[in-house]
């Protein structure tokens, strides 16, 4: 019985922290951008992004893809 109600506070754990996810992805989407200022930082941060995600050395080429490149990247 025991083994159940600890497998069992496993999975409610993991539904609400997916609920939690969710909730705070959600969150986020629709938040203002912020004012343009923001926005042209955001722009600034964008392009200089763009040298790590297009890393040359294979090694770190699949670290970079998985971890930074996002669409709007030279390697899409």
């Amino acid at each position: 019985m025991r083994e159940m109600t600890i497998l069992l506070a496993v999975i409610v754990c993991g539904l609400l922290s997916i609920v939690y996810a969710l909730w705070a992805t959600r969150s986020v989407m629709v938040a203002d951008q912020g004012t343009p200022r923001m926005k042209e930082i955001a722009g600034f941060i964008r392009e200089g992004r763009k040298p790590i995600c297009c890393a040359s050395t294979p090694r770190s080429r699949s670290w970079v893809w998985w971890s930074s490149c996002w669409p709007g990247c030279c390697c899409h």
